[in-house]
């Protein structure tokens, strides 16, 4: 599997080295170049962020990535690189790079800038919500961090169709977490388990990452869950960072072979001892509730198969509260984006009709049931001013970054299901402007 993220980066190394001043090519999918200009545009950000550690950034390796992680970890989407490796940006970059004008002298740099001239890149439209899913334009705190373990059933009650839609949530969820300091593996688990990608492979928004997810082979054979717990439990032992939130997921029809049959609860009961937080998404329809809880635990901690996002701004929520959450959430009735879990107080219930009222700080978009014009529009609002979209199962506005509505300071109902009659006899504004 390594093969494809080693053709990735060869490919990435490639274009990079045939960049020249001021043409916008196309570096993969992470950021794409605006050209060569003049550095005076664009401040240094050297010795503000760890990857940028050390004066001589001639030698510095992977000097593009480390500034694009940087500048994104800063909440920047427009970087540059001088002197042949020099990192700089800010808040203002996408509008003052090009401000001391054009240069030559990137040529032949391999994309690292050169003297007296800076070769400039912009973060692609599909990493931007990495750098901008940051709480009050802050990023998140570095001292919260998460290693996340995804443990997908490849047995044979999983239909090789609803695999590869297994695998897609997968490589989407990736992209729903808002921190490069945040690290993903997966196991794939039938009869025995089996590790795919180790914690310490990649980073988030590495090329490799969601080709290797995708690239994932189902086998078939009997369920067997708790001994693929006890195996991840035993593969992650040596690979967790210090001070690293511990999550797994687990993927799966809750359908469970061969005996024992309730040997999951005690392997799930031994991860939480080992400090391990677990959360279960149901594959396909049906699935065995049951065992989805046992490993969970709690309802909270189970998810279906639809929206990644929720599940990744509910780990973050849990392990990580006040930070930003990411991606787009909607499905699976947790709302929508929100503007990040814990950042911004839930929205409320949209179920039965009733105003729901924001019960936080604003933020996280309720969670919209399938009611609709049902309830009394009696309670006003008490979520704060500063929410995001109250998300909901149908609504228009779901899982949408508009940052209007839920939590609103207007006290306007949120968890509205459909954006507009519900919690109100007369069709009044719930949820929705």
């Amino acid at each position: 599997m390594m093969w494809k993220a080693l053709l990735a980066t060869f490919v990435m190394a490639v274009t990079i080295g045939g960049t020249t001043g001021q043409q916008a090519n196309t570096l993969g999918h992470q950021y794409n170049s605006l050209g060569c200009w003049n550095p005076s545009g664009l401040p240094s950000i050297e010795g503000q962020d760890s990857r940028l550690n050390g004066n001589d950034w001639t030698i510095r390796a992977n000097a593009i990535q480390k500034c694009f992680q940087a500048a994104c970890h800063m909440c920047y989407t427009v970087f540059g690189l001088d002197a042949n490796g020099r990192c700089r940006s800010s808040a203002t970059a996408p509008d003052d790079y090009d401000d001391g004008g054009p240069a030559t002298g990137c040529e032949n740099t391999v994309g690292r800038g050169g003297d007296g001239a800076m070769e400039v890149y912009q973060v692609s439209d599909k990493h931007r919500h990495i750098c901008t899913k940051c709480r009050d334009g802050n990023p998140r705190t570095m001292d919260c961090f998460m290693d996340i373990v995804l443990v997908q059933d490849d047995s044979s009650s999983i239909p090789h169709s609803l695999f590869g839609n297994t695998k897609q949530y997968m490589v989407d969820f990736t992209q729903c977490i808002n921190s490069f300091d945040d690290r993903v593996g997966a196991i794939l688990y039938n009869c025995e388990a089996r590790k795919e990608i180790g914690l310490d492979e990649y980073t988030i928004g590495d090329l490799g990452l969601e080709a290797d997810l995708d690239y994932l082979m189902q086998q078939g054979g009997i369920t067997r869950t708790g001994p693929a717990i006890r195996y991840m439990r035993d593969t992650t032992a040596l690979t967790w960072r210090n001070g690293a939130r511990r999550v797994a997921v687990v993927l799966t029809d809750g359908y469970i072979q061969g005996y024992p049959l309730d040997d999951h609860v005690a392997e799930a009961d031994a991860a939480r001892d080992d400090g391990i937080t677990l959360y279960s998404v149901g594959v396909g329809d049906p699935v065995n509730s049951a065992v989805l809880l046992d490993i969970a635990e709690i309802p909270p901690n189970v998810f279906d198969d639809t929206d990644p996002c929720a599940l990744y701004n509910r780990i973050l929520q849990d392990q990580c509260p006040g930070n930003g959450g990411g991606g787009n959430g909607g499905g699976n009735g947790n709302g929508g984006n929100g503007g990040g879990n814990g950042n911004g107080g839930n929205g409320g219930s949209g179920s039965n009709g009733g105003n729901g009222g924001g019960n936080g700080n604003g933020g996280n978009g309720g969670s919209g049931s399938n009611e609709s014009g049902s309830g009394s529009d009696s309670g006003s609002d008490s979520g704060s001013d500063s929410g995001s979209d109250s998300g909901s199962d149908s609504g228009s506005d779901s899982g949408s970054d508009s940052g209007s509505d839920s939590g609103s300071d207007s006290g306007s109902d949120s968890g509205s299901d459909s954006g507009s009659d519900s919690g109100s006899d007369s069709g009044s504004n719930s949820g929705s402007n």
